[in-house]
């Protein structure tokens, strides 16, 4: 993997910080982070945690079902552009 290349070159002195995370795509400083979190929780730590946790905004799966449904049945084919028309001309 890159960052252990990367890691490994600057833990052996070949490496800046920068160059490593130039290397890696990122800034020095985000290099920095990764390599806190590599020697708190190995492995693990590089992983991106957005993707393992649920979102707090995330619509409930039954409201998500009930408006695919009336989608389907009462507005199919509209998109956005013509439920915000309809919405605002009846105001």
């Amino acid at each position: 993997m890159r960052f252990y290349e990367a890691y490994h070159g600057w833990s052996r002195g070949r490496l800046t910080q920068d160059e490593a995370g130039i290397l890696l795509g990122m800034s020095g400083r985000n290099f920095r982070r990764y390599v806190g979190r590599y020697h708190e929780n190995g492995e693990t730590g590089l992983l991106d945690k957005r993707l393992s946790q649920a979102s707090h905004r995330c619509a409930p799966v039954d409201e998500v079902l009930r408006l695919t449904d009336m989608y389907s049945a009462r507005y199919h084919g509209w998109n956005v552009k013509h439920l915000y028309s309809f919405n605002s001309s009846q105001e």
